[in-house]
């Protein structure tokens, strides 16, 4: 080829690749333009957690009906306002979350929701066929006791001795020839009889008539005791379900994730990642890192390898290894430095972020180790994770691609046309 054809080709070559080669020497080089502190764009989920995404399913948590729960699709099957992944009875509404037993099963869905040991159907203080299907409050009644054997329990039945009168202003509400017997009944034998015929209204004294309460405590101050108040806080969450059950916290806070509410969480601020009650962050402890324990994923899915410490905003030199597994690759851009963390999650450079793509499936045992840049006598911090993979292992055709992400193909055609028609072909 003449001397000067083959310098026009290769000046029209390197004026074609110069903005290429200048984007990848910018890559990641703070002075190039990349802000360290800026959470990269595009990461898809991985599992973890993120601020205002607890779950990180791809949902805000004032926009997930389940916010502490993982699903992308938002489900809501029977539409209550409580995602179906975290619906004590997902297939029937109950936006209350209602648990009287407090086994988990709610109210709407449990064959025994007052965990009595007798089935709803048959249980006169169940709402079921027993008490006539009149949908009674489930309360324990477990000698299913019937005073005027009406089929409404004892425990639920508003006229004990069915004589008409309702249980308050009746001034014997245990007997209903009103001859003065039964009057002052204890169901409960704690000393405070169900009804004071002391005061003119004949109110309830016991402040929890069917539930042995003899100190009468009621920590809120609502009129039901303890011994049988389903929300001893008075905050509107329900027991079985609140975070801080006696302390008042109607907006559940927990700011270190440990699933105990701040105002009763005495054991200090610990920063949970990704529901690990072992293993949390203490932002006064020793420098400490976290690789989350366990992933599953595809083969073939690529992996951003996410690292948290526990001290915030320190300059890192971080290094992953495979240190288990059944491959050797997949494993990029291992080592680096990062500098910047928020909340307690480091962010990489962008274009550096540390990735694994398993090839096979099984266990691969991934192992991060970090050091302070600005104190090289402290002690290197360590953790390792768990990533199962399933599916089939790939093949070279599998994971062979001409078109790859960032490049464009349209672009390598009209280069390939030019070197063609600069050699002639």
């Amino acid at each position: 080829m003449p001397f000067r054809r083959f310098a026009a080709l290769a000046a029209l070559v390197g004026a074609l690749f110069a903005p290429l080669a200048a984007a990848a020497d910018d890559a990641g080089v703070p002075d190039g333009g990349v802000e360290l502190c800026t959470e990269p764009e595009g990461v898809g989920n991985d599992g973890y957690q993120s601020a205002d995404d607890f779950d990180d399913d791809g949902l805000l948590d004032w926009e997930d009906s389940c916010p502490f729960g993982y699903d992308v699709g938002n489900y809501d099957v029977d539409e209550d306002g409580v995602g179906d992944v975290c619906d004590d009875c997902p297939a029937y509404p109950n936006p209350d979350q209602w648990d009287a037993d407090g086994d988990g099963i709610g109210d709407a869905c449990d064959n025994d929701a007052d965990g009595d040991g007798v089935l709803d159907f048959s249980d006169n203080c169940g709402g079921g066929e027993a008490d006539g299907g009149a949908g009674l409050l489930s309360v324990p009644n477990p000698g299913q006791e019937d005073l005027d054997g009406d089929g409404d329990g004892d425990a639920c039945d508003s006229d004990l001795d069915g004589d008409g009168l309702d249980n308050g202003p009746d001034p014997c509400p245990y007997n209903a020839a009103n001859d003065g017997t039964g009057c002052n009944a204890d169901p409960d034998g704690d000393g405070f009889p169900t009804f004071n015929l002391k005061t003119p209204e004949n109110e309830i004294n016991d402040n929890c008539p069917e539930s042995h309460n003899p100190y009468q405590e009621d920590l809120d101050g609502d009129g039901a005791g303890d011994a049988c108040d389903p929300d001893l806080d008075g905050d509107g969450v329900l027991d079985t379900a609140d975070d801080c059950p006696l302390a008042y916290d109607p907006l559940q806070e927990d700011g270190d994730r440990d699933g105990m509410g701040d105002p009763c969480d005495d054991d200090g601020f610990c920063f949970v990642v990704a529901g690990e009650m072992d293993a949390c962050l203490d932002p006064g402890g020793p420098f400490a890192v976290i690789a989350p324990d366990e992933l599953d994923v595809d083969t073939g899915q690529t992996v951003r390898l996410r690292l948290f410490a526990n001290w915030v905003d320190a300059r890192i030199a971080y290094a992953w290894s495979l240190t288990g597994g059944p491959s050797e690759s997949g494993l990029e851009n291992p080592a680096g430095e990062a500098a910047c963390s928020t909340p307690y999650e480091y962010h990489y450079v962008e274009g550096e972020e540390p990735t694994f793509t398993p090839a096979k499936p099984g266990t691969y045992t991934l192992s991060v180790s970090a050091a302070l840049i600005d104190d090289p006598d402290a002690p290197a911090a360590t953790d390792s994770m768990a990533l199962r993979a399933y599916g089939v292992t790939l093949t070279a055709s599998d994971t062979c691609n001409c078109d790859l992400v960032g490049r464009d193909s349209g672009r390598g055609a009209s280069i390939l046309s030019l070197l063609l028609a600069a050699f002639g072909g």
